[in-house]
């Protein structure tokens, strides 16, 4: 009995040829052509009719500013994961339930290629951003470097001063990435005397920039004049009427020293008259 005889069957591969990979690459290519130029035909239409981008620049960019701009953005870590952050426009440390998600902020950067281009980073820099000190750096690992520099203002909150106050030191370096940076200003919700001096020196070194202590009741920081000479400061107190009680004691106390102060020196003048 002789072995079976075993066919040889030609084993089709599943991938494509040669040939057939450079069709589906010409097609790429001339779908991706044509797509531009409607996308171009589009872009064209929209600066020769649109009512908006046929405005004159300036009067286009205060519409911007109008649209886009004048809000307080909280970014936050969903679920404390440093990865995963919504932005919500609303005044920081506030539990207001209304505010204006930071997706429709954008949503017209979204409209078309032009708008994309004129005002991608106008939200950037025409808001205020609010942010606890401890998650700063990881907001700032997920922008570009053009998000970066576009940023002006910056608000930093001390809500817990035993977690916060350990990264003060690390503020500085962190501003540093952002170019455009006008103002920081730092919140202490109790004493600002806390802050450290090489903090503050190393704000002072910074180009461009007014260190701030935001203040509700206005308080001067004993510091050295030179080393703080472009630094403005104040004290947020979490109970203002409390701290405007003890200034108006401390002032009474003061008027009533001096009243006695005077009537010694009178008492001394009769006595030598």
């Amino acid at each position: 009995m002789g072995r079976p005889e075993i066919k040889k069957v030609e084993r089709q591969s599943a991938s494509t040829s040669k040939g057939d990979y450079r069709v589906n690459r010409q097609d790429s290519k001339r779908f991706t052509r044509s797509l531009t130029a409607k996308m171009d035909e589009i872009a064209l239409r929209n600066a020769t009719e649109s009512p908006l981008l046929r405005l004159p620049s300036e009067i286009r960019n205060r519409i911007y500013g109008y649209a886009l701009g004048g809000q307080e953005v909280n970014p936050r870590t969903v679920g404390g994961v440093r990865t995963k952050w919504r932005l919500e426009c609303r005044p920081y440390g506030s539990e207001a339930r209304s505010y204006q998600a930071w997706d429709r902020l954008l949503s017209l950067t979204y409209v078309c290629r032009l708008l994309h281009r004129e005002t991608r980073l106008l939200a950037f820099s025409l808001n205020t951003f609010q942010i606890q000190t401890v998650e700063f750096n990881d907001w700032l690992l997920l922008l570009n470097d053009d998000q970066k520099n576009a940023i002006t203002t910056v608000i930093f909150g001390l809500r817990n001063p035993f977690l916060d106050l350990p990264y003060q030191d690390q503020i500085p370096p962190m501003l540093e990435q952002c170019a455009g940076l006008k103002t920081a200003i730092h919140v202490f919700l109790r004493d600002p005397s806390r802050i450290r001096d090489s903090t503050a020196q190393k704000f002072a070194k910074m180009k461009c920039l007014d260190f701030i202590v935001e203040t509700k009741a206005k308080a001067e920081l004993e510091a050295d004049a030179e080393a703080l000479d472009k630094i403005m400061t104040a004290a947020y107190y979490e109970d203002l009427e409390e701290y405007e009680q003890e200034m108006a004691e401390a002032e009474e106390e003061e008027s009533t020293e001096e009243e006695s102060t005077e009537e010694e020196d009178e008492s001394e003048e009769d006595e030598s008259a």
